[in-house]
């Protein structure tokens, strides 16, 4: 028959007493059994190789033991040590000192100190004389009162408080219990309190049903099903904005006029620096950002400070495009560049200048001179790799009285002129 008690032993919490209480002589029948934790947490033993029990008896005798490590399932060391109390331990009355050490792997720890209090033998066989002679009750009754009044001197001086006090608390009232006297709680004080927290959660669910009743939803009862169609009408009923899901940050959530418990689609940028790229543009997508910065410093470095003005001659468009003989024409001598090597300069029709633009013309009678027709200047175009400059021409002759004396010309005749320019950063 093994009795066994629990010590609980919190290595990083020294426990201000914790002691066993046994008797006289008792021995091989009371087990110890030791939880061991560290702030709470259950110590690793998976190391551990051996546990030894040291104690130092009242008569300064020291007792060594071995403990034993208790295996889970799985063959595993856990964390409870037990030991079985032997008689060198129980024979002497008085207050024993004792440790337990645990070792493995190079390492050792030991408990805090705990105590095993021996009571006196309150009877011994061998003291009664006779079974009919008074002296050997006499002598029992005199041991009796001695016991008696030796137990209640070490009650006084080793009460057993609880290394972890109780504290309860119910409502208002609290309670604390720390091992050394009775406490006493009232049911009243309990039915009171869940009584109190009944009405509690029915005056917040009729509240709450009362609410609802202004949006048109008047349940008959404040049961779970009515306080769920409640709260639902409450909800539907206030729902109020125009967000839709692209004015909103991705993941957070919000109601609109239509529904509740909507997700954002809004890409959030956070902080960004744009930073120019070779055509002096920056872009970034829609979204929302807390910081914008643009940096052109290098962009402008890159793309200004090391460019050169170039000023390339295309050509010359001056041509006479005018036939011989007498007839009327217009329209434009056109002159093409193939400017493909030039295009990766991002060059467009504005590049193009025309220098030195003149008109020829002539006006001229056997009978009066007329001015010149002309109006129209030259103008360009670009289309792929191609570069056209057009310059507008017209002309008008006729020949008066021919074979006659006094036969003539009548006429007048232009043509517009050109030098073209490629100007371009590269």
């Amino acid at each position: 028959m093994n009795i066994s008690y629990q010590f609980i032993v919190d290595l990083a919490r020294p426990q201000k007493n914790n002691t066993l209480l046994i008797m006289q002589n008792d021995s091989n029948t009371r087990e110890l059994r030791f939880l061991l934790y560290s702030d709470g947490d259950k110590v690793d033993l998976s190391e551990a190789t051996a546990a030894i029990l040291t104690a130092v008896t009242p008569e300064s005798h020291t007792v060594v033991g071995d403990c034993t490590i208790v295996k889970d399932e799985d063959g595993k060391n856990t964390n409870e040590i037990r030991y079985l109390i032997p008689s060198a331990i129980s024979e002497t009355a008085g207050k024993t000192t004792a440790v337990v050490t645990i070792m493995g792997d190079g390492q050792q720890i030991s408990t805090f100190e705990f105590y095993i209090n021996t009571r006196n033998e309150l009877y011994n066989m061998d003291s009664n004389q006779s079974d009919d002679d008074l002296s050997g009750f006499r002598d029992l009754l005199n041991r009796s009162l001695a016991a008696v009044r030796k137990i209640e001197e070490m009650t006084e001086q080793s009460a057993l408080p609880n290394p972890y006090p109780i504290r309860i608390m119910i409502g208002s009232k609290r309670y604390s219990y720390n091992g050394s006297e009775t406490v006493e709680v009232t049911l009243g004080d309990i039915e009171n309190e869940i009584a109190r927290v009944r009405q509690s959660f029915q005056d917040g669910c009729s509240a709450l049903v009362e609410h609802a009743a202004s949006y048109g939803v008047t349940p008959s009862t404040n049961g779970v099903a009515d306080i769920n169609a409640a709260w639902d009408a409450i909800v539907k009923n206030t729902k109020v904005g125009t967000a839709t899901a692209a004015d909103v940050l991705t993941g957070k959530t919000f109601t609109n006029e239509t529904e509740s418990g909507l997700i954002g689609a809004m890409r959030d940028y956070g902080a960004v620096t744009l930073t120019p790229t070779g055509n002096n543009t920056a872009e970034s997508g829609e979204g929302h950002y807390t910081k914008v910065v643009a940096d052109g410093t290098a962009a402008y470095a890159a793309g200004y400070a090391s460019k050169v003005l170039h000023v390339v001659k295309l050509g010359e468009c001056r041509a006479n495009p005018l036939p011989g003989g007498a007839g009327s024409w217009s329209g434009n001598k056109t002159y093409t560049f193939d400017v493909s090597e030039y295009m990766q300069h991002g060059i467009t029709a504005d590049n193009i200048v025309l220098r030195n633009v003149g008109m020829s013309w002539s006006s001229y009678s056997d009978y009066e001179k007329y001015s010149a027709h002309g109006s129209a200047a030259p103008s360009v175009s670009l289309s792929g790799n191609t570069l056209t400059v057009s310059c507008p021409y017209a002309a008008s002759r006729s020949l008066w009285y021919p074979g006659q004396s006094n036969e003539g010309w009548r006429r007048y005749e232009w043509y517009t002129c050109c030098d073209a320019y490629l100007v371009y950063y590269a």
